[in-house]
């Protein structure tokens, strides 16, 4: 779920400029901040970019959690609400896939 806006991000971007949808240099780019800024900006084009900016904030709040867990700075029940929030956000997720996919799908059936 946390690598869903990157993945499909990144995905989505190569296969518009290939099929020749959108004209846009794209460079096959291993910076994560790199490709999450492009492929913002690309679903920003289709309004697509709620649920991407909430599992980007999943992320990072992921990225925070497990750095103060491998410090020793949070206890166990700590760790457990912010999984069970984290959880709480598939919704979120599904939701944007599914966005997703009746936006960007139809375009290449042009």
């Amino acid at each position: 779920m946390l690598e869903l806006p990157p993945a499909v991000g990144r995905k989505a971007l190569q296969a518009l400029v290939e099929t020749g949808i959108i004209d846009e240099a794209v460079e096959r780019s291993a910076d994560k901040t790199a490709v999450l800024d492009k492929s913002r900006n690309l679903l920003e084009r289709y309004g697509l970019t709620h649920g991407f900016d909430v599992l980007v904030s999943a992320n990072k709040d992921y990225d925070e959690l497990l750095d103060e867990a491998l410090a020793g700075r949070i206890n166990k029940e700590t760790y457990e609400d912010m999984i069970k929030n984290l959880y709480s956000r598939l919704p979120d997720a599904i939701i944007w896939v599914e966005q997703l996919a009746g936006t960007l799908l139809p375009l290449f059936k042009r």
